[in-house]
């Protein structure tokens, strides 16, 4: 009763803390900074530019939405934004009013992108293509630094887990023990995006369009080092992108935009807890920038702390002894510096600077009766990163461009575990992680010709990149430090074969893109990837897209460098029952300088409906299909069955000579006896060869879904409907003769259907929204009795309220509160595989529980 007492009233006050902030009628917008306009009707392009010029508020659209659009005539006082509200009245084109910036949408669906500063939306760069103002083939996911604040989120992996297209396997500070490590594992609390369930190293992540380091171990980004408040936008291609942008782009690119230009300072404070406990987080942020004329420069400062979860506070853990770690402690330095300057009429100087340091730990006893100290271990990491990244635009002339951009960038992790029995430390395992990434390429990008439907362009460079690895670790026989570097070109085509100028039937629009890569190793050889991609419209408003290319990635230092394993078993242990008594195998693992890349061939196929068929109306389903070749993996799911099964005959060498069982004792790293006898080198009858090998190969196939809806409510506001989902079929061979067998829907991998559906309303003074998130279930194939572990769901409720201030661009005060998972849904138990391992598939259901927050930010 107690505990059912405390429950009911965290969700008492959370309902208050809501409550106070929503008006109990609706508010009315806020006054902006007015002045006054006397624009004649006319084009509605030029119109436009005239009140970004007059208001000094930038306003991006693509020329293409524009094109023969007619302005009303616009005189009196108005705010920027209503004077944008007074120029489309009447037409299909719906805008996006944000704090610096105003969106427009119509016939072309333009970019949400910022990163330029011009007006015109044809200078816009989206992700999934170097062209500017080209249209991707690929399907893009665009969340906006607006719509996640509305969403009630308060950092960037946040943000990406909600993404139904997102596994939460893979780098997660939530993934737990009893998670195989190639599902999922925590190395030093950092965030990877792992798009598919294709693994974080098969998802590149870019900041601002420039590669980072890789974090720790298993070569994926770490997302949690960027301050949330210096996003403008996540962008995601969730379509094979190397003939774009090289290695790792295998399920897809990430790119998280900075807000290029802020003006003034804005500082925030959050606080907010789990209602079962823990997870007591602390975060403050503060950002400040200044545009002038010719430039600008933001700088952010983020500072975030989380207390971690126990087992004692989850009655589904109950059968863990009640301190252990289930979700660790977190503490973190976040800062940005992103700047941009024109140094002549035609020249342009950019810099992003990133900083991160972040310290975070757990403990983990042994037994379900003590604490680690009795028996178990503390664990602990300490991670710091930077990256700097200068870059250099030459406007060659109207058409063409040259850019120059260079990347530095390091990732240290260092890591330490003490293990205890009977409050004594007996072993301590300690080390580190050290990545660099240097990078310099050079681009050009251009109109070649004119077509009637418009320019053909090109975007072409060539580059040199830069990988350094390091891992050493106390008391192991060897380190790993290694270096890869790559030489590289691309180029990539946009033909506009038809545009809607021609006023052809049937055909609006017919878009072809051609790309292509070739990338130089230094140890792995050669590797080119080409993609196609095909924009068709028959009619303004509806667009069919298909794409067509080949991935890859290079193999991770860890599975080429890391530690070569011998381990000496019984030879009945791994199906020698024939052999005599004393009868012992060398089993090899561990890693193989010899792999070679990784590679796959992509396509996808999208039919959408744009604002400018159904005003304020999108709508979007994409068809996916992976076929993932030459996965590095060891080719042997257990040793039990190595020496009957015939698959892995030419990985077995039997009744080998004495120097060639010499030759394998002596040249491994590590030698482990498993036989339970002393060990003889005249009783082996078998070596199994089972080191890293490019020997899986993966087909993940599925459906995406994107809708969304707004219209005005009168005199009270926007609303907007949001529907997100994911259907994913993935199934795995592990070698050449092995059976296909299920990922997605089993335990640890992810499930078939993920979905995010709600509402958000923003009247400028008062915003909020409500979400439904949900996770399918899975099936836990680690037995034959295959039990089934529910589907989670969780309802969101967030509210923001602008308590003073005349308006969000000017000095104001805001107020939101948040409730995650209000009705505190909870994940399904599973079977523990040894006594310590956490009793939920962890990298799917979260055990966050009931999340209440409040956070307050000052704009002066």
């Amino acid at each position: 009763m107690v505990r059912m007492g405390y429950r009911f009233r965290c969700a008492l006050l959370a309902a208050v803390a809501i409550g106070t902030l929503v008006p109990v009628a609706p508010a009315f917008a806020q006054e902006q900074h007015r002045i006054e306009y006397n624009i004649e009707a006319g084009d509605l392009g030029e119109a436009l530019k005239t009140v970004s010029r007059l208001s000094g508020k930038e306003i991006i659209f693509h020329s293409e939405a524009v094109l023969g659009r007619h302005a009303p005539r616009l005189r009196g006082s108005f705010s920027a934004d209503e004077a944008v509200r007074a120029l489309l009245e009447g037409s299909d084109l719906t805008a996006q009013y944000r704090r610096d910036v105003v969106i427009i949408r119509g016939r072309s669906k333009a970019s949400s992108g910022l990163g330029d500063r011009s007006a015109d939306g044809s200078d816009i760069v989206v992700t999934g293509s170097r062209i500017r103002g080209a249209a991707a083939a690929s399907p893009v996911i665009v969340i906006s630094q607006e719509e996640m604040s509305i969403a009630g989120m308060s950092n960037v992996d946040e943000a990406i887990r909600s993404i139904p297209q997102n596994f939460s396997g893979g780098q997660n500070p939530g993934v737990a023990q009893g998670v195989p490590e190639r599902n999922g594992a925590n190395y030093g609390s950092g965030s990877s995006i792992n798009l598919r369930g294709l693994g974080q190293d098969a998802t590149l992540t870019l900041l601002n369009g420039h590669r980072l380091a890789y974090n720790s171990a298993f070569q994926g980004i770490d997302v949690s080092t960027i301050p949330f408040a210096a996003v403008d936008r996540i962008e995601i291609v969730a379509d094979g992108a190397s003939a774009v942008y090289g290695s790792d782009a295998v399920a897809g690119v990430a790119n998280i935009v900075l807000s290029r230009d802020f003006d003034g300072l804005s500082t925030s404070a959050r606080f907010g807890a789990s209602t079962d406990g823990g997870n007591e987080q602390q975060q403050y942020s503060a950002v400040g920038g200044k545009r002038w004329s010719t430039g600008g420069v933001l700088l952010a400062y983020e500072f975030a702390k989380t207390i971690p979860v126990i087992a004692r506070q989850r009655d589904y853990t109950f059968s863990l002894w009640g301190d252990t770690t289930i979700l660790p402690e977190i503490k973190r330095h976040n800062a940005i510096l992103s700047g941009h300057q024109m140094l002549a009429p035609n020249i342009e100087f950019k810099v992003d600077a990133l900083y991160n340091w972040r310290d975070s730990g757990y403990n983990v006893p042994f037994t379900n009766t003590r604490d680690y100290k009795v028996l178990g271990s503390l664990g602990w990491f300490k991670a710091q990163a930077f990256a700097l990244a200068p870059s250099l635009k030459f406007d060659v002339s109207n058409d063409w461009n040259v850019s120059l951009t260079g990347v530095y960038a390091q990732d240290n992790t260092d890591y330490g575990s003490e293990t205890y029995q009977n409050g004594s430390v007996v072993s301590v395992i300690a080390g580190t992680y050290h990545n660099t990434t240097k990078s310099v390429e050079l681009g050009v990008e251009g109109k070649l010709i004119d077509l009637p439907g418009g320019p053909v362009r090109l975007a072409s460079g060539v580059g040199y990149r830069n990988n350094d690895y390091t891992s050493t670790r106390v008391r192991q026989p060897r380190g790993i430090d290694e270096s890869q570097g790559a030489k590289y070109a691309f180029a990539e085509l946009n033909f506009p074969l038809i545009g809607p100028s021609q006023d052809i039937a049937f055909v609006h629009r017919l878009t072809v893109n051609l790309a292509a890569r070739h990338e130089d190793y230094d140890n792995i050889g050669n590797v080119t990837t080409p993609k196609i991609g095909m924009i068709y419209s028959p009619i303004s408003g509806i667009s069919l897209k298909g794409s067509w290319g080949r991935s890859f990635k290079a193999p991770q230092f860890y599975q080429q460098y890391s530690l070569r394993n011998a381990t000496i078993y019984d030879a009945s242990a791994v199906g020698g029952s024939t052999y005599p008594a004393g009868s012992s195998v060398l089993f090899l693992t561990g890693g193989n300088p010899n792999i070679g890349p990784e590679r796959a061939t992509t396509w996808t196929a999208t039919a959408s409906l744009d604002p400018g068929l159904i005003p304020n109306a999108s709508l979007e389903i994409s068809y996916f299909h992976v076929d993932y070749r030459n996965r590095v993996v060891s080719p042997f799911p257990s040793s039990a069955n190595a020496l009957t099964n015939p698959v892995f005959g030419s990985l077995v060498a039997l009744d080998p000579t004495a120097t060639e069982i010499a030759g394998t004792y002596s040249s491994a790293d590590q030698v482990f006896n498993a036989s339970g006898r002393p060990y003889d080198l005249g009783t082996v009858v078998a070596i199994v060869n089972g080191v890293n090998r490019n020997a899986s190969s993966q087909k993940v196939q599925g459906v995406d879904f994107s809708g969304r809806y707004g219209f005005e409510l009168p005199r009270a506001g926007r609303l907007t409907l949001h529907a997100d989902a994911s259907y994913i079929e993935s199934k795995q061979r592990l070698s050449d003769g092995q059976p296909m067998v299920d990922l997605a829907g089993t335990i640890f991998n992810p499930p078939h259907f993920r979905a995010r559906g709600g509402a958000s309303f923003d009247n400028r003074s008062t915003s909020g929204s409500l979400f439904i998130n949900y996770i399918g279930g899975v099936t836990d194939n680690r037995s034959a009795a295959r039990p089934g572990v529910s589907s989670m769901t969780t309802v969101d409720l967030s509210a923001r309220h602008l308590a003073m201030g005349e308006s969000r661009d000017g000095p104001s005060l805001e107020i939101s509160a948040t409730v995650q998972n209000l009705f505190n849904d909870k994940p399904d138990m599973i079977a523990k595989t040894f006594v310590y391992a956490t009793p939920f598939d962890s990298t799917n259901y979260s055990a966050v529980g009931r999340f209440v927050s409040l956070s307050i930010t000052k704009r002066w």
